[in-house]
């Protein structure tokens, strides 16, 4: 299964290859400049939004340790305090999954980031 899986790689990456190969000289400068810029521009927001989320978080853990800090009497005020934290914990989690989705898109750019790279040694 192995075997296979690699074979196919191996294939997917002879044809890439061969695609690369037999463009324009300009159509290949081209790919190469949107792949560099889309990878810099999904990097950016990675990052920003990665930062976002674990101020986010620490937020959070913020507000989880000051409400047990409080005696809240009235049972209103608990069970609206408690959905708020309820409602900021699945933000955080869809963008917990939108981070994870865009590390894979940042890896699957960078792949191809690479291989543009060492064409354009190679041409």
């Amino acid at each position: 299964m192995l075997f296979l899986c690699k074979k196919r790689k191996i294939n997917d990456l002879e044809k890439e290859v061969n695609t690369y190969m037999n463009m324009p000289d300009t159509e290949f400068l081209l790919e190469c400049i949107e792949t560099k810029s889309r990878y810099s521009h999904k990097k950016f927001m990675f990052t920003f939004i990665f930062v976002i989320i674990i101020f986010l978080l620490m937020w959070l853990n913020g507000m989880f340790f000051r409400l047990s800090q409080l005696h809240l009497s009235s049972e209103y005020l608990k069970t609206t305090v408690y959905l708020i934290i309820t409602i900021m914990a699945s933000i955080i989690f869809g963008a917990a999954l939108f981070i994870w989705d865009m590390a894979k898109m940042l890896f699957k750019l960078n792949k191809k980031r690479f291989l543009l790279e060492e064409l354009q040694k190679i041409r």
